[in-house]
């Protein structure tokens, strides 16, 4: 990126930079959220259910086994 002629620093041309900056980083950091975290955010939605579902087996059989052994 060139320039062709001098930044001249007042109070609206640095507000438009800093705004121009702020609306890039916050793209850039949305799209490397979505590359990187959301693919990750499905892994841990599976392997929490699977936890769940695991768990729901174990307290059913430890249910079933305390309910037979009362008999």
């Amino acid at each position: 990126m060139s320039q062709r002629k001098l930044f001249y620093m007042d109070n609206t041309n640095v507000v438009i930079a800093f705004l121009g900056i702020l609306v890039m980083s916050m793209m850039v950091a949305f799209a490397a959220s979505m590359a990187f975290e959301a693919p990750f955010m499905g892994l841990e939605k599976i392997l929490i259910q699977g936890a769940k579902a695991a768990a729901r087996k174990i307290n059913l059989r430890i249910s079933m086994r305390d309910q037979y052994s009362k008999i």
